[in-house]
């Protein structure tokens, strides 16, 4: 009889193997559309092609997780969303919302189709981020999260995308369910399972 541990050892370790398979493979196929995006970005104002923001990883490590730029120089919010002894809190940290005017035109349509995101699969590569897996907060968005919640969120490494983000959610507590869920229920086909519904969700719902 195959024991628990080895089972995880297993499990971790094979999607380790198809996290750096995939990541390699997408971001081969789509390199054109990495061009494009690029040569998009720079032409459009000539700032940075990437963003990048202090995320909270596994086990509490902090890590820059990258993004294509998709909004206007110097209108990214309030710092980086790390916090320094209490000297930033939630109510002026400063998220998108629909029509937010801090973001460009061309930022709309990579939006649309999480084309921004594509840059993660380096953070995947880096072993910072998997493919499925708990979104990944900014410090200042969970000062306030319970000690054993904080623990469970960050027992597994985040993800690019989650069951929360192909589930339906009404409100933050249901996303930290479905976070729950994914971590006490994880396996290979969860996460395949996963993938195939972020697909059809961006290409049908142009959401997730």
């Amino acid at each position: 009889m195959t024991s628990p541990i080895l089972n995880l050892l297993n499990y971790e370790s094979l999607k380790r193997i198809i996290d750096i398979s995939l990541s390699i493979l997408i971001l081969i196929i789509i390199s054109p559309l990495i061009l494009l995006c690029a040569f998009m970005i720079k032409n459009n104002d000539g700032g940075p092609i990437f963003f990048k923001q202090i995320r909270v990883g596994k086990n509490g490590k902090k890590f820059n997780l990258y993004k294509f730029r998709s909004m206007k120089l110097d209108t990214q919010g309030f710092g980086d969303g790390n916090y320094s002894n209490d000297k930033l809190v939630k109510n002026i940290y400063k998220t998108t919302f629909k029509g937010d005017p801090r973001i460009t035109n061309f930022g709309k349509y990579i939006r649309a189709f999480h084309i921004d995101e594509i840059p993660q699969f380096i953070n995947v590569l880096k072993g910072e981020m998997s493919i499925v897996g708990p979104r990944p907060e900014v410090p200042i968005l969970l000062a306030d999260m319970l000690e054993e919640d904080f623990i469970e969120r960050h027992s597994v490494l985040p993800g690019i995308t989650g069951l929360a983000q192909v589930s339906k959610i009404n409100n933050i507590s249901d996303t930290h369910y479905f976070n729950s869920l994914y971590i006490n229920k994880k396996s290979i086909f969860m996460d395949l399972k996963i993938i195939l519904r972020t697909i059809i969700k961006i290409f049908v719902n142009q959401s997730y």
